[in-house]
C-alpha cells in the first residue's frame, strides 16, 4: 500500500507533477490522499485504516536523510525493506537492459553485500534482523536499522545507482518523454475537465481543478497514461479498416 500514490512513470512522473501542481506533489503524501480520500470503503471516502498504517505509508520514503521515521517498528521495517528491494531489483533490471555490468559496480560495496542478487538480499535481510534484535535488547525498543558497515555499503550502492543509472543519459531521456506526456495531459484536462469522470469533476468543484487533474493523472498506470495521450494527441488513420485490410493483403 505504501506506493499507491505513485504516478505513472514512477519518480519521473512525480517530478513533473511536483512542478505542475501548485503546492507541489510527493508520492508518499499522495498515498495518504488516495487511502483517505480517493479510495472508498462502504461508499465512504477512505479505507478506514489505522493511524499506524497511515504513518508507515507516509514515512516509507527517504534514506540517508534526516526525515522523521515511522512511529512503529512495522513502519520502519517497510521503509528499509523498500530500499532493500528497489536497489537490488533496479540493478538486475539495468543489467538486463544492457545499461550496467556487474563490473561497473564498485567492489567496495559488492565485497560487503555480495556479488549476486540473492546474496545481497540475504546479507541485507539477515543483518537488519540481527542488528535490530541487538538494538532492542540494548534498550532501543523503537529502532530498526542495519549495522554501520552494511548501512554504509547500501547507501554507497544506492548513491552509485543514482549517479550511474537514475541520472544517466538513458533514464534522463526517458524522463523527458514522460514529462512531455504528463505535461500535455495535465494541460488537456485543465482545459477540458468534462473528459474526466464525475468523481474527479466533483473533486474539482470541492478542491480545485489542479488538484483534481493531479488526482486523475497520478492514478493512471504507465500503459493507461500512454494510451490516453495517444487517444488525445495522435491522429488516427483516416483510411477505412476494410480498405486497409485489402491493402495489407
Amino acid at each position: 500500500a505504501h506506493d499507491v500514490g505513485h504516478t505513472p512513470f514512477a519518480h519521473s512522473g512525480e517530478i513533473i507533477l511536483n512542478e505542475l501542481l501548485p503546492g507541489g506533489f510527493r508520492h508518499n503524501q499522495n498515498s495518504i490522499r488516495v487511502l483517505t480520500r480517493i479510495e472508498k470503503h462502504r461508499n465512504e471516502n477512505g479505507l478506514n485504516l489505522s493511524r499506524e498504517v497511515l504513518d508507515g505509508v507516509l514515512h516509507h520514503s527517504g534514506y540517508g536523510t534526516n526525515k522523521p521515521q515511522a512511529a512503529t517498528l512495522e513502519g520502519q521495517v517497510i521503509h528499509l525493506s523498500d530500499k532493500i528491494a528497489y536497489v537490488q531489483h533496479d540493478i538486475d533490471d539495468s543489467i538486463r537492459a544492457g545499461l550496467l555490468k556487474i563490473e561497473d559496480i564498485p567492489t567496495e560495496y559488492l565485497e560487503v553485500l555480495g556479488y549476486t542478487h540473492s546474496k545481497r538480499i540475504a546479507t541485507l535481510v539477515t543483518d537488519l534482523i540481527a542488528n535490530t534484535s541487538g538494538l532492542i535488547t540494548a534498550g532501543q525498543e523503537n529502532s530498526v536499522g542495519f549495522s554501520p558497515k552494511i548501512d554504509r555499503a547500501l547507501k554507497g550502492l544506492r548513491k552509485f545507482m543514482f549517479e550511474f543509472i537514475y541520472q544517466g543519459p538513458v533514464c534522463l531521456a526517458e524522463r523527458r518523454r514522460a514529462a512531455f506526456i504528463i505535461e500535455h495531459l495535465f494541460a488537456y484536462y485543465q482545459k477540458q475537465p468534462q473528459k474526466m469522470s464525475q468523481f474527479y469533476r466533483e473533486i474539482a468543484d470541492e478542491e480545485g481543478l489542479d488538484t483534481a487533474v493531479a488526482d486523475y493523472i497520478s492514478g493512471m498506470s504507465d500503459a493507461y497514461c500512454i494510451a490516453s495521450f495517444e487517444d488525445i494527441y495522435i491522429p488516427q488513420s483516416l483510411v477505412p479498416s476494410a480498405v486497409k485490410n485489402r491493402m495489407d493483403e
